[in-house]
């Protein structure tokens, strides 16, 4: 898995960017009072990599998802731990990606997730925060989790400019992203998302946002991936 992920310089490539994705859409199709969804492996089973417009560009890490399944299944592998290992895995593999624990035990399901539960890359800081409320995120939670966005391109939110970096490193999990959206004079070719914009400047988010710009922010964002590595 962390093979197909890497490119010759050791930087992570489109097959760990859209690994990350994934584990983000198949877990965040769930809100509080939902009896199912979630990280269910649903996203794969159920076909919603085919079949919805919010999952465009999965489909390759889709097919890669159902290969690796049907190797590892006979060792009892579900097919939602396999994608949120591949989340990790493609986090691990970027450079300064964060380290994070894995659980496993997540059952799979081939009933679709509800519709309309994955945030926009359009929508403003008070919807996605009302949005990740319901998925128990705070304002601060969501900053740090659009980090991921260090080492994203788009595709399909503007065509005319598909494969845009929204970052100037992008095979790097750094944080030079934060101050980059912030930046007027940053790279024209640098994409910036509507959302991303609006939590820069949010009252209730642009504090958190703030702490993750500069070379301090790098710092802290080393040491804590040094600590992860250590344990």
């Amino acid at each position: 898995m962390a093979q197909a992920m890497v490119e010759p310089n050791r930087t992570c490539n489109d097959v760990a960017r859209a690994a990350i994705r994934l584990g983000f859409h198949d877990a965040a199709a769930w809100e509080m009072g939902m009896r199912s969804g979630g990280a269910d492996g649903s996203v794969v089973l159920a076909r919603e990599c085919e079949t919805r417009p919010e999952n465009s560009g999965l489909q390759d890490v889709c097919g890669r998802m159902r290969t690796w399944f049907d190797k590892y299944k006979r060792n009892n592998v579900s097919m939602a731990d396999l994608i949120q290992m591949g989340a990790n895995v493609g986090a691990v593999v970027c450079p300064l990606g964060p380290r994070v624990r894995s659980f496993v035990g997540r059952k799979d399901s081939k009933t679709a997730a509800p519709e309309d539960l994955i945030p926009g890359p359009d929508q403003s800081a008070e919807q996605l925060i009302a949005v990740f409320a319901r998925k128990t995120f705070t304002p601060q939670g969501i900053v740090a989790l659009v980090g991921s966005h260090s080492v994203a391109r788009q595709r399909f939110i503007q065509p005319n400019r598909s494969g845009e970096a929204l970052d100037s490193t992008v095979g790097v999990w750094d944080t030079n992203f934060y101050g980059e959206v912030l930046d007027a004079k940053a790279p024209t070719n640098i994409f910036k998302l509507q959302s991303d914009v609006s939590l820069s400047t949010d009252p209730r988010t642009k504090g958190a946002w703030n702490s993750f710009v500069g070379a301090k922010a790098q710092e802290s964002a080393i040491e804590v991936s040094m600590c992860w590595a250590a344990t």
